[in-house]
């Protein structure tokens, strides 16, 4: 079984729970809190990926940081059994495709723009917009800038990339040109 097919197993577990106690989002932001804490962290990630390290440690240490980031039972309780079962490593997968399978939950999709500058909060408001109406979900927006767009934006919702960048209108151009 693949990390990715083992982490949506236990993605949706966990979000089975947290539907019945009402907790979806929160769960997933403590699950968001803790990956950002290990991943900005060589030795609790060292911790998670190095199975030197013995389970009793493991659960003391995410014990205390799920304890110190105010995570929710729920949450507390899911790392212990990842830990119990040698699946901590995987927690990433679990995180990622629970925040995916919470999203569906709560009809809401995630869509990223990078632009050549900062976003105003017309484009933002447009943006949003013209995404709500396709997809007819909340868009959750999130932005970047890339100077090396030039102008224009490029957007990613889900799998499907819009380009509308002046550099991707170039290289077309450019590639039109030589064929002709």
């Amino acid at each position: 079984m693949t990390g990715g097919s083992l982490g949506r197993r236990y993605a949706k577990a966990l979000l089975e729970i947290a539907k019945g106690k009402g907790e979806v989002d929160r769960v997933g932001v403590d699950v968001g809190a803790l990956l950002d804490a290990i991943a900005t962290s060589g030795e609790l990630k060292s911790l998670c990926e190095n199975p030197a390290f013995a389970k009793s440690q493991r659960r003391k240490v995410l014990d205390a940081l799920a304890e110190r980031l105010g995570a929710t039972e729920t949450v507390k309780k899911f790392v212990r059994l990842l830990v119990d079962r040698d699946r901590i490593g995987h927690l990433g997968a679990v995180g990622r495709a629970y925040q995916g399978l919470a999203d569906e939950v709560a009809g809401r999709v995630r869509a990223s723009v990078a632009s050549a500058t900062r976003l105003t909060d017309t484009d933002r408001a447009a943006i949003t917009s013209a995404i709500a109406a396709a997809t007819g979900k909340t868009v959750v927006l999130e932005e970047s800038v890339d100077a090396t767009l030039i102008a224009g934006l490029v957007t990613r919702v889900g799998s499907v990339v819009y380009d509308g960048s002046l550099r991707m209108q170039l290289a077309a151009m450019r590639e039109r040109m030589l064929a002709e």
